[in-house]
């Protein structure tokens, strides 16, 4: 037996004309939510039915028409995380539980009229989302410093790595871009990147995520390792140090020499906001001591109440341990802006904090 079909645009707009809030007891989540940054609407909500429309869905009735099925009084509103946990717990919710929401919820009031474009969207994105994975490793991304991939609709594709370019063998390590296989792996042909801009290892892919964390329905794809490590474990220590932490205005490192221009900011000003900050980073690494190894470091940026605007992490390699050890490292950081005040930008490994450093991100016409 095939699914039921979809509820009619009448029918949607008829569940959402009679009702202003989820079903489900106590909750107060509306249909649609206001993002305060831009002002629009967006939707919070989706149709849920109560006995399935599909053979395999919870509570289905073999001996229900297709007519019914599809029909108002089977079908009920419900915010996005009642909708996953009745069908995720459906021994839970009955379908005489779910008949007694559907009754108090007629019984709301201050529902709205949708526009046709509205009730299209509300039944879209009320169907079923399913993954047929028939191989070992999905790439959903671009590889060798490509740009993170992404499923599923809304979802957010990581940055690449840094690209690091042909050597004279011909071969370009650099890093990789997000995938859906758990953290990524060096390219079975890369090389380490001697050839590399600046004689740097290069950066590894961002994440790649679809849905908000926190949710019912978060999934999150590390971005690929980068290449030109000859390691396949990769370590976290609290034997590193920094001697220097310092956002530039740009960064090269050549022949074990620092080259930096505009380098030690402590504010950045900018016009508006929701806004992107480019920083280029300057690391240097104290590892004396620390065993032979590749390790993972990670930049990150923290907004002025401590939620995160950015990350990044990067491999530091250590070939032959030491008492005296200094790896210079050039790491480029997007901070996603959202408020004005005192940003922070920290470089760890693991739960290890090796230093951070204080960004005031003002409004250009507040700038002195």
């Amino acid at each position: 037996m095939s699914r039921h079909p979809d509820p009619t645009p009448a029918t949607v707009k008829e569940l959402y004309g009679s009702s202003s809030h989820c079903a489900a007891p106590g909750c107060d989540e509306p249909h649609y939510k206001r993002d305060h940054s831009t002002g629009g609407l967006f939707l919070n909500s989706t149709v849920a039915h109560i006995c399935a429309a599909s053979p395999q869905g919870p509570r289905f009735d073999p001996l229900m028409t297709p007519e019914d099925n599809r029909a108002a009084s089977n079908l009920l509103v419900l915010c996005l995380l009642h909708s996953r946990a009745i069908d995720a717990q459906s021994d839970k919710f009955p379908v005489e539980t779910l008949a007694q929401w559907k009754e108090d919820q007629l019984r709301q009031s201050g529902g709205s009229a949708l526009s046709d474009d509205q009730a299209a969207e509300i039944i879209a994105a009320s169907q079923p989302m399913t993954f047929s994975i028939a191989a070992d490793v999905i790439n959903v991304g671009g590889s060798w410093g490509g740009g993170g991939g992404v499923i599923g609709r809304d979802a957010v594709g990581g940055p690449g790595g840094d690209r690091i370019y042909i050597g004279l063998d011909g071969r370009t390590p650099g890093g990789g871009g997000g995938a859906l296989t758990g953290l990524g792996r060096t390219p079975p042909d890369a090389i380490r990147a001697k050839e590399g801009r600046g004689y740097s290892y290069g950066l590894d892919g961002g994440t790649s995520s679809f849905g908000e964390k926190g949710s019912a329905i978060y999934i999150e794809a590390r971005g690929g390792a980068a290449a030109g490590s000859p390691y396949e474990i990769r370590r976290v220590t609290d034997g590193l140090r920094l001697s220097i932490l310092a956002a530039c205005n740009s960064v090269e490192i050549r022949d074990e020499f620092l080259y930096i221009l505009g380098g030690a900011w402590q504010s950045v000003s900018i016009l508006n906001i929701p806004s992107e900050v480019h920083l280029a980073l300057v690391v240097v690494i104290e590892a004396g001591g620390v065993e032979v190894g590749h390790y993972s470091l990670e930049a990150s940026a923290t907004g002025p109440d401590g939620s995160p605007v950015g990350e990044r992490s990067f491999p530091v390699v250590i070939e032959e341990s030491g008492d005296v050890l200094r790896i210079a490292r050039s790491v480029p950081l997007t901070m996603r802006v959202t408020s004005y005040g005192l940003h922070s930008v920290t470089v760890s490994s693991g739960d290890a904090v090796l230093g951070s450093i204080d960004l005031a991100v003002k409004r250009t016409t507040d700038a002195a």
